[in-house]
């Protein structure tokens, strides 16, 4: 496959001061034949990095003509088990971007190494810090549900319409937010095309809305696998669904492990 190589529009270049300080994460990127681009990111540093944010804009042609596609990836291993640490000295690949995309620009914008030093823009690592809260405060309340319903006495149809009731108030409230967050970035946007908005007041309009997004995501990240898992029980050795009070055990042990890690990463999280 043909690949024209790329550059990376990267915040961090102010950190790097010359070319005797290495840089602590380099980012190149190829653009594929087919419009989609690859990202090696590459850790530099001793210490593995546990989280880092990267987003891309990119013109995509469509019946209606050609649109604007943007995309935010987040990958941290304090937030899921699916993900891991990018090791010391050891890099990886993402794909983003969608077949039959131009002009594609990436930004990587920050990442947080597993000591708790931050690299990059000081705000983008305070929006991964953010996320990481959300998280935290929506296990904190599953958890107290499901520890309620341990003691007995709770049906399964009255726990998940509780989960329920509590994911669906929090993503309300969410999208509220966001739609609030967008309406003040939409109009920031306006304002900076007459010079008249700064542009960090743009950047902080912008980083709400990714900031409101994200609280909307955690509240189903959260709460839809606990209930998936109600609706459907695994089964036992014998073939037979699991009882209610061995799911909800199940559940509980499962969330304590992500909050720990959560709770024990770095930098250490503000108390809500």
């Amino acid at each position: 496959m043909k690949q024209i190589k790329g550059v990376c529009y990267c915040l961090i270049a102010a950190v790097v001061s010359s070319a005797q300080t290495p840089s602590a994460i380099d980012v190149t990127v190829d653009q594929l034949a087919n419009g989609q681009t690859n990202v090696v990111l590459r850790n530099n540093s001793a210490v593995p990095l546990t989280a880092y944010v990267i987003t891309s804009v990119s013109e995509v042609p469509s019946v209606k003509g050609v649109r604007t596609a943007t995309s935010k990836f987040d990958w941290d291993a304090a937030t899921t088990r699916a993900q891991r640490s990018l090791p010391a000295n050891g890099q990886t690949t993402l794909t983003l971007g969608a077949p039959g995309a131009t002009n594609t620009k990436v930004q990587f914008h920050a990442g947080i190494f597993e000591d708790g030093r931050t690299f990059g823009d000081p705000d983008w690592a305070d929006l991964i810090l953010q996320r990481r809260g959300y998280l935290l405060q929506d296990m904190d309340a599953a958890l107290k549900d499901l520890q309620s319903a341990s003691t007995g006495g709770v049906s399964q149809e009255a726990l998940v319409q509780q989960l329920t009731a509590y994911r669906d108030m929090k993503r309300a409230e969410a999208q509220a937010g966001y739609q609030a967050a967008m309406a003040e970035a939409i109009t920031k946007n306006a304002m900076r095309q007459l010079y008249v908005e700064p542009t960090q007041a743009l950047k902080k309009a912008n980083l709400r809305v990714l900031s409101e997004n994200d609280l909307r995501g955690a509240a189903t990240a959260v709460y839809s696998p606990l209930l998936q898992l109600l609706a459907k029980p695994p089964a036992k050795s014998d073939g037979s669904p699991m009882p209610l009070t061995e799911v909800v055990k199940l559940l509980i042990n499962r969330l304590n492990q992500n909050r720990a890690d959560l709770v024990n990463s770095k930098p250490t999280l503000p108390a809500r």
